[in-house]
């Protein structure tokens, strides 16, 4: 549902929200790096760009919701187990 989430609201709802993004992201590595080129800084965003698309963004979230959603159902499956089935 994450994933649907954000593809409809990067596409249809905020269709600029990227941009925001990666102004913000400007803003906070000028803050942290000021002694920072002005190439340095458009080639920090130009590898942004590549990975804040909305499928890339979909695709990881998928994928991380999937990965935590595993070692969750295995800390639980471990708490829960039941060492003797004929016991109840």
């Amino acid at each position: 549902m994450a994933a649907v989430w954000s593809f409809v609201l990067m596409n249809y709802i905020e269709p600029d929200y990227m941009s925001q993004m990666m102004e913000v992201n400007r803003e906070k590595m000028i803050e942290a790096q000021p002694d920072m080129t002005e190439s340095q800084l458009n080639a920090a965003e130009e590898m942004t760009a590549k990975f804040s698309s909305p499928l890339i963004v979909v695709a990881f979230s998928l994928i991380g919701n999937l990965f935590f959603g595993l070692i969750i159902s295995l800390i639980v499956g471990l708490i829960m187990k039941n060492k003797n089935p004929m016991q109840g």
